[in-house]
C-alpha cells in the first residue's frame, strides 16, 4: 500500500540538543518543522546517557561519599527528569513542530520515509530543506573475547546492579577520565589503560599531566602505551585483560570493563546515498554553514566529521544553520577558532582555541602568559590552590588558552569574549572583577603578565605608550 506523502517546511531527523534548538528557532519563525527521533524520549544523547548523568555521577562523588549505587542512579534520574520537560515532546509540540518517533530512510534527496519500530508500517515525509542530527554512539573495540565479558560504555555503566569492586577502563580521552575519577571516589578500584603516551593528549600536554597526577595520588592506576590483546571472563566477578604495556604483556584482573575509546556517528542506517549526502567513518562532510554537498540537506552537532563533540557545538551549528537558512549567504559562516572543551573532574581543565603544539605546527610566533592560582586569594580560601593559566598570544592577543583550577568552565567564557571580538588582553583590566572569586584569576593573570612584560602602571588598553611617555615629560 502507498503511503500519503506529508509535506514540511523543514525537516530535523534527530531530537536531541541541536536538533532541537533549530526546531525552536524555525517554528517560531512560522515554519512548518518536522522532527523524527528514533528513541522514545526526546533530549539526544546528552540528557539520557552523557552530559547530565556523567556530571551528575561526577558532582556526587566530588563530595566523597561512598553510597549506595541505587541511590545513586535515582538521584541521576531525578536530575533528568527535572530537566527533561525543556526537551520534551509535548514542549516541541506546542512550538508548533510535529514529531514522529521512528527509523527515518531517505528515499530521495527531498523525501524520508519513517518506519515503524516494528518495521511493519511507514509514512513519508517530503520538504525542501532536512537537517540531519542523530549525533553518535560509543565505539566498541574488537578485541577477542571482549564481548563476552562484563562490557559497559557511557550509555550502558547505569544498568550495573551494583558498584564493582573494580573496573578497568580503556581509553584516556574525556569520557574515560571523568569516569575514572568518579567511580574511584565512589570506592571501585580503578585502572586506565590509554594507547597513547598521556592521558588526554589532545590538551596541553602541562595540564595533561598535572590530573594524571591528581588521578595517581587518588589512587587510580595509569598504563601508557598500553594495548589490550585478549579478554576472558574467567567468572561472574573476574574478568582477565592480557595487555601490551610498553612491550612487554602482563595479566589484569578487573571485575568489569569500561569502554571509552571514541565513538561513530549515526548514519548507517539512513540511506544518505539516496540523497547525496557524502559521509566517511568519523561523520557527514559540511561546510562553513554546515551543508552537505547536497545543499538543501545540513547536519549538525555530533554527526558531522568533525572534532567538536559537545552538546553546546551542537546548539551553535543550529544556531548558524537557522541564520544560513533565514538570510542564504548573507549569514555568517561558523568560526571555530575558540571552540571551548571543558573536563569536569577536579580539578577542571577548561581549553579554547590551540594549544602549544598546534600553534607550533601552524609555525604560528608567540608568548606565553603563564599564572598558577596559588596566588587567588578564593583558591586559598577553598583549599584548591592547584592548577594555572596558560595563554597563547599573538601581539598581546588570545589564540589559544588552557586553565586548570576548580571552576576552569566558567572562566573560559570571558576569554572566549575576548577571542570573538579580537580584544587584547588589557580589555580585561578594564572589567571590575568581585573579590574573592574563581573568576577574577584572570584579572590578576594579566595584571602580571603586563607587570612583567614593562616595568610601569598599566594604564587601559586604548591609550598607547608614547603618548603617555610624552605627557609625563612635559
Amino acid at each position: 500500500m502507498k503511503s500519503k506523502t506529508k509535506h514540511k517546511s523543514l525537516i530535523i531527523i534527530g531530537g536531541g540538543s541541536g536538533g532541537l534548538a533549530l526546531a525552536g528557532r524555525m517554528a517560531r519563525l512560522g515554519l512548518q518543522v518536522g522532527i523524527i527521533d528514533h528513541y522514545a524520549q526526546l533530549g539526544g544523547d546528552c540528557l539520557h546517557l552523557g552530559c547530565v548523568p556523567s556530571k551528575t555521577l561526577l558532582a556526587i562523588a566530588k563530595q566523597g561519599i561512598e553510597g549506595d549505587w541505587e541511590q545513586i542512579k535515582q538521584h541521576i534520574n531525578q536530575v533528568r527528569e527535572r530537566i527533561q520537560p525543556r526537551y520534551s515532546q509535548q514542549y516541541v509540540e506546542q512550538l508548533g513542530c510535529e514529531v514522529v518517533i521512528g527509523s527515518p530512510k531517505f528515499i530521495d534527496p527531498n523525501q524520508v520515509a519513517i518506519f515503524s519500530r516494528d518495521n511493519l508500517s511507514h509514512v513519508i515525509w517530503q520538504a525542501p530543506k532536512i537537517v540531519i542530527a542523530t549525533g553518535t554512539r560509543p565505539m566498541i573495540l574488537p578485541v577477542p573475547g571482549l564481548d563476552k565479558t562484563e562490557t559497559y560504555t557511557n550509555e550502558t555503566i547505569y544498568n550495573l546492579e551494583s558498584l564493582p569492586k573494580s573496573m578497568v577502563i580503556i581509553g584516556a580521552g574525556v569520557t574515560g577520565i571523568e569516569f575514572a575519577q568518579a567511580f574511584q571516589r565512589l570506592g571501585v578500584k580503578v585502572t586506565v589503560l590509554v594507547h597513547s603516551e598521556r592521558i588526554l593528549r589532545t590538551l596541553d600536554k602541562q595540564a595533561s599531566e598535572l590530573l594524571s597526577a591528581v588521578l595517581k595520588k587518588e589512587g587510580i592506576e595509569i598504563y601508557t602505551r598500553a594495548k589490550i590483546k585478549q579478554a576472558t571472563k574467567v567468572n561472574a566477578h573476574k574478568i582477565n585483560l592480557v595487555i601490551e604495556h610498553q612491550d612487554t604483556l602482563m595479566t589484569l584482573e578487573t571485575e568489569v570493563v569500561f569502554l571509552a575509546t571514541g565513538r561513530l556517528p549515526n548514519i548507517e542506517n539512513l540511506d544518505l546515498d539516496q540523497a547525496g549526502v557524502p559521509y566517511h567513518a568519523q561523520g557527514i562532510i559540511v561546510d562553513g554553514y554546515f551543508r552537505t554537498k547536497a545543499k538543501h540537506i545540513y547536519a549538525i552537532g555530533d554527526v558531522i566529521a568533525w572534532p567538536h563533540r559537545y552538546a553546546h557545538m551542537a546548539e551553535y551549528s543550529a544556531k548558524i544553520v537557522s541564520r544560513h537558512l533565514y538570510l542564504k549567504n548573507f549569514a555568517p559562516k561558523a568560526n571555530l577558532n575558540w571552540v571551548p572543551g571543558v573536563i569536569f573532574t577536579q580539578p577542571e581543565i577548561g581549553s579554547l582555541g590551540l594549544t602549544e603544539q598546534e600553534a607550533q605546527e601552524k609555525k604560528i610566533a608567540y608568548d606565553i602568559l603563564y599564572w598558577e592560582f596559588k596566588a587567588l586569594d578564593r583558591a586559598i580560601i577553598d583549599s584548591r590552590p592547584q592548577g594555572f593559566i596558560k595563554l597563547l598570544l599573538v601581539k598581546q592577543k588570545v589564540v589559544g588558552a588552557t586553565v586548570v583550577c576548580e571552576r576552569a568552565g566558567e572562566i573560559l567564557a570571558e576569554l572566549g569574549l575576548l577571542m570573538q571580538k579580537n580584544l587584547p588582553i588589557q580589555a580585561i583590566l578594564e572589567t571590575i572583577h568581585a573579590y574573592p572569586t574563581w573568576g577574577e584569576s584572570l584579572q590578576r593573570a594579566i595584571q602580571a603578565y603586563l607587570d612583567k612584560q614593562q616595568d610601569k602602571q598599566v594604564m587601559p588598553y586604548f591609550i598607547p605608550w608614547k603618548i603617555i611617555s610624552w605627557f609625563c615629560k612635559r
